[in-house]
């Protein structure tokens, strides 16, 4: 497997697949894969696309809501009057109308500008992060800590991790 790594590597940085694509003048992948195959298969890519995208639009709202709820550590209901309301579906709520409000008043360039934005400071979080661990850490620390794991429960090799408890 191994082997084949420096090959999958010079035919992605070639092109060559893009090039293949682009060659056909399909503007999208399920056109590319009626040309190239078969209308049954475009079909069956088109649906499982589809429902594919409605269930993550429909989980994607409710793990972030969650996510917020247990991470600020908010109360699972609350009190609006005598009615006990549960937060989850108030979170999911706010976070959907933000996301239309983002999506109504700019329209499909402010999502793919805020989106780039979000994917920016993520990644400047992220090298921060990793930056700050190799400036406190040094590098034979991290490493030790990694290897102080049970045989079969590596935190370093992925085929030795039968053992471990969330695998």
């Amino acid at each position: 497997m191994m082997m084949g790594l420096p090959v999958i590597m010079v035919v992605t940085l070639s092109g060559w697949v893009t090039y293949r694509f682009r060659q056909t003048r399909c503007l999208t992948l399920v056109q590319f894969f009626e040309r190239r195959y078969t209308r049954n298969l475009r079909i069956f890519y088109g649906i499982t696309a589809f429902a594919t995208s409605i269930v993550m639009i429909g989980i994607m709202p409710a793990v972030a809501g969650r996510f917020l709820i247990n991470f600020l550590q908010l109360p699972q209901h609350i009190m609006i009057g005598t009615f006990e309301l549960s937060l989850f579906p108030v979170v999911m709520s706010i976070i959907l109308i933000l996301a239309l409000y983002f999506t109504l008043i700019g329209g499909q360039i402010t999502v793919l500008v805020t989106d780039f934005l979000q994917g920016i400071f993520a990644n400047i979080v992220c090298l921060s992060i990793l930056v700050f661990i190799l400036y406190k850490f040094d590098w034979s620390t991290i490493m030790e800590g990694l290897a102080f794991a049970p045989a079969d429960a590596s935190m370093v090799n992925p085929f030795k991790m039968s053992g471990a408890k969330n695998f």
